[in-house]
């Protein structure tokens, strides 16, 4: 959408690149409390590569509800610092801490009535949770700016396929071919 896309840019005062989507819903066959995290964590095991990452470019989550969606904690205003030695703990799974640990310092749950949406910074600490018994229909978009994220290129998909393309809208269009022109290298490769 036109509109979250000039609200991005008009927050980072940068063109805005396209990462990927999630679908959340609910489990099939158990329930279970995902780690706490920030994104930049993954594929980035010494704290020091992660402080790099962080600072290197931003990503965010776009997130709407199509049912009641309360399966989200966050750590706020933990996107603006470095962990705690106790948060640090609780995410590695260090010092007998567990990264499933309910006891977060400061964690808040986010509630989402259907129709809601949610913007979030990516390299807060937060984690979601996986209920079995409750319905759950969210749709997560992941969007950055900064440096593209060369350490994880998000994949094709159905990007090969121009033909999708030209159905869009000219601002969608220009928009996603964007994020082809910044990524098309790393495919290439594949």
């Amino acid at each position: 959408d036109q509109n979250i896309i000039e609200i991005l840019e008009f927050i980072s005062g940068e063109k805005i690149l396209f990462h990927n989507t999630q679908y959340f819903f609910n489990p099939a066959d158990k329930s279970w409390k995902g780690i706490w995290h920030r994104d930049t964590q993954f594929l980035a095991p010494e704290p020091e590569l992660e402080k790099q990452r962080i600072k290197y470019n931003t990503g965010v989550h776009f997130r709407v509800a199509f049912l009641p969606d309360d399966y989200l904690e966050y750590v706020p205003a933990s996107e603006q610092r470095w962990d705690t030695p106790e948060e640090y703990a609780i995410r590695k799974g260090e010092n007998g801490k567990s990264n499933i640990d309910d006891d977060m310092p400061g964690k808040q749950k986010i509630f989402l009535n259907p129709g809601d949406a949610l913007l979030f910074h990516a390299w807060g600490i937060h984690r979601g949770v996986y209920d079995m018994n409750k319905p759950r229909r969210t749709l997560d978009i992941i969007y950055s700016w900064g440096n593209h994220c060369d350490y994880y290129v998000p994949p094709m998909t159905c990007f090969e396929q121009s033909d999708l393309l030209d159905k869009l809208s000219l601002n969608a269009r220009d928009f996603f071919s964007y994020f082809i022109k910044t990524y098309q290298q790393y495919w290439e490769k594949i």
